[in-house]
């Protein structure tokens, strides 16, 4: 039998709050839910082919970003202060590429001929910007990150 990855074990493993769960429970399986849709939408994010799992990936992260200031009182700050600190470097860098995405978006719907220099140079900018993405996603820190982040959930 193959081994279950990280992703189908938190898959596996989701289920909605309840109203007799403690506020730690709940909020667990509040970011459990965030965590799924940020690995479901890694691959797209790194390829750029789907600019909606970049957009759905920087979703997670902000919903997640929210829950951690909400919650901040129910965990132990030493517990969630590292995956805190590790998921704002992931949106800062979801952001970069996504505001790019968005500005060749808007750009495109123009007349092209005047302004494609400055399509090209926006275009050339979120190269640079996923390259940054894909290389913190490729790092072993994010690789750490996922394990803990998802055993603290489980």
């Amino acid at each position: 039998m193959a081994k279950q990855s990280i992703l189908e074990k938190l898959q596996a493993n989701e289920t909605t709050p309840h109203p007799h769960d403690t506020m730690a429970e709940a909020g667990r399986k509040a970011m459990l839910h965030d965590m799924i849709q940020l690995l479901e939408n890694e691959t797209g994010s790194r390829s750029g082919e789907r600019p909606e799992d970049l957009h759905q990936m920087r979703v997670a992260t902000r919903r997640l970003r929210s829950l951690f200031k909400l919650l901040d009182a129910y965990y132990k700050s030493k517990k969630l202060k590292p995956h805190v600190e590790h998921v704002q470097r992931l949106a800062s860098l979801l952001g970069d590429v996504r505001d790019m995405d968005v500005m060749i978006g808007a750009l495109q719907n123009d007349d092209q001929a005047d302004i494609l220099p400055i399509i090209e140079k926006l275009e050339r900018e979120r190269g640079k910007a996923r390259k940054k993405l894909v290389k913190f996603l490729d790092a072993s820190e994010h690789k750490q990150f996922v394990k803990d982040f998802s055993k603290f959930l489980l």
